[in-house]
């Protein structure tokens, strides 16, 4: 676990450090400098073999106090899928493997959907030819891996790995790796995308830190919050345009995460009593997003910003 206080937070807020003799304290003024810090720990996905990523969870705290915190996959590891059911595929594993004199020899597998399937609708069967089906993408899996292969423009392939089929391991199973697909990227691990994710997390990192910052404002200068909050907007939008246009996390959807930013914004606006921009931001960010309306979060956003337009009304009145 490492501490490090971020420089962007000294640019932004300026120096924490109390003036040598100063005359007259200002809390209120002291208070738009705080000392923003970001914890970050590192985890493996131990949970997750078919991705066997690293994350690196950050915590942005103010003043001791946690205000928010982000988690990123910041390694670009192997991306290795053990598949299901090969004990009911034993008789082309076994042909496969005395195919060759290697321990454990390595195939170029097909991946194939099949939407017909009686047990799992997101099936996506593996076959090593010539000797056949060897098993299926796990089902945790197979709905991400099934959007890809049937968007794919033609067959996808990747390296397969038999292990086992010896005395004190009888049964022989299949580890793809993912990383070396043809035909469509399978892993945001693959090999032509390290420079995109590093690429990506910077972008999605600085929205982040925009986002704490402005966090840490709203108590204290609402003007400044929504000005952070604004760029942190963009910056979140960038990230998600840059992901979805090259693919970065094949067969994902984007997640549309900048919507919470936009709604720390409106917020902002609607008790700086700023009502219009908060209107004009909301219907020019769903005129771009119009799925994101119907989140739960999206209909948040519009019933606040409805309620506080309909108050300046009758104000008006």
């Amino acid at each position: 676990m490492g501490l490090v206080t971020m420089g962007i937070f000294s640019r932004l807020f300026g120096s924490s450090k109390p003036a040598p003799t100063p005359a007259k304290t200002d809390s209120r003024a002291a208070a738009r400098s705080p000392v923003v810090t970001v914890t970050i720990r590192h985890e493996n996905e131990v949970d997750q073999p078919w991705r066997t990523g690293e994350l690196f969870v950050s915590e942005f705290s103010i003043a001791g106090v946690l205000a928010g915190s982000s988690t990123i996959e910041m390694s670009a590891g192997p991306g290795f899928l053990g598949l299901s059911g090969e004990s009911h595929y034993q008789d082309a594993l076994k042909a496969a493997k005395q195919s060759t004199a290697e321990l454990e020899p390595t195939f170029e597998a097909t991946l194939v959907a099949e939407p017909s399937n009686e047990f799992d609708p997101n099936a996506v069967a593996v076959i090593i030819a010539p000797f056949g089906k060897v098993g299926y993408v796990p089902k945790a899996a197979a709905e991400r891996f099934q959007k890809i292969v049937r968007a794919a423009r033609q067959p996808v392939h990747c390296q397969a790995k038999l292990l086992g089929g010896t005395s004190d391991r009888p049964l022989i199973g299949v580890v793809l790796d993912t990383t070396r697909s043809t035909g469509a990227r399978l892993s945001m691990y693959s090999v032509d995308n390290e420079q995109q994710l590093d690429e990506y997390w910077t972008i999605r990192r600085a929205s982040d830190e925009l986002s704490a910052a402005a966090k840490a404002c709203e108590d204290v200068d609402l003007d400044r919050a929504v000005e952070q909050y604004r760029q942190a907007l963009v910056k979140s939008i960038e990230a998600e345009m840059f992901s979805t246009s090259r693919s970065i996390f094949p067969g994902n959807d984007a997640d549309a995460r900048h919507v919470n930013v936009l709604d720390r914004l409106t917020l902002c606006l609607i008790r700086r009593g700023r009502v219009a921009e908060a209107s004009d931001e909301v219907a020019s960010y769903f005129a771009r997003f119009p799925t994101v309306k119907s989140t739960k979060v999206g209909l948040a956003i519009l019933k606040r910003v409805e309620k506080a337009s309909v108050r300046v009304s009758r104000t008006k009145t």
